[in-house]
């Protein structure tokens, strides 16, 4: 699968990352609900496919509640640690569907790694269902990161991100890395409809995503189509650098594959699409 993914495109822009940088600890003061919905005109829709390596960690909740915006907090979930989604690989054929379908330049093929944390409830909504959120996320084109901070407040950061025979490498940091993955595509194995891991996994995925924008928590149904998805069980390694989350320890993560052990890694080829909803 990652030699799909061949050569680096190393497109840096330092202002870009350095100014989400720069704000993701800063809360915004006014945190008004459904602030996308409530502008003027249709709703757009964003689709795009992306085909990579889906790795699920368990990380100490006061770390994880430390990388969420003012507003957000942890909800109760089934694990003693709470659970942090890692997705990185490569988006292509990104639209926007409007009044018309644009098909962006800079969205025929870039790179992209996805950090998540699911279970969260937004402060002063009790009894709502839990929503997900991306605390960061990496991208190696310049104008998908300002286009994504600009217009929907996500959590980009513009970084090179080098792909070679199977290895993906998120550049910068301390020791020259951010996170290095190694997948072996070669091994790749049939999950079973039943296995729980990979069901809690896309259920997790399938909450209400929520992005803060320009003081207001806006909500999309973030859809991965897993009905229509190609997800195979696959042998990875991932190893975290310094840096690549704030007071996250470097770590080494191995993992036999989903098909072989509780929410182990798992490659995916999917259509995603994320559509305006109400809170």
């Amino acid at each position: 699968m990652l030699r799909l993914m061949r050569s680096s495109r190393a497109r840096v822009a330092a202002a870009v990352g350095i100014a989400f940088l720069a704000g993701f600890s800063r809360g915004s003061e006014a945190r008004s609900a459904g602030g996308l919905l409530a502008r003027m005109g249709p709703p757009e829709i964003m689709s795009e496919r992306f085909t990579g390596v889906v790795v699920t960690l368990f990380l100490d909740k006061k770390l994880v509640q430390s990388w969420l915006p003012e507003g957000l907090t942890l909800a109760e979930s089934p694990h003693a640690e709470h659970p942090v989604i890692i997705l990185y690989g490569t988006e292509r054929g990104l639209a926007r569907h409007k009044r018309i379908t644009i098909h962006p330049r800079f969205g025929r093929c870039f790179r992209e790694t996805f950090v998540g944390v699911p279970y969260l409830r937004r402060e002063g909504c009790p009894g709502k269902e839990p929503v997900f959120h991306f605390v960061r996320v990496y991208v190696d084109s310049a104008r998908a990161a300002s286009q994504g901070i600009r217009r929907f407040g996500w959590p980009k950061v513009c970084t090179a991100i080098d792909v070679q025979d199977g290895n993906y490498r998120i550049l910068g940091g301390p020791s020259g890395s951010l996170l290095e993955g190694r997948a072996e595509d070669d091994r790749l194995e049939p999950v079973q409809p039943d296995n729980a891991s990979l069901r809690q996994v896309q259920q997790m995925l399938s909450q209400t995503l929520v992005l803060e924008h320009r003081g207001c928590f806006d909500h999309y149904d973030f859809d991965f189509h897993f009905d229509g998805a190609t997800v195979r069980s696959m042998p990875a390694e991932v190893q975290i650098q310094e840096g690549f989350m704030p007071g996250l320890p470097p770590r080494t993560v191995k993992s036999a594959g989903i098909g072989r052990e509780d929410y182990g890694a798992f490659f995916i080829d999917c259509r995603i699409t994320k559509t305006p909803c109400q809170p």
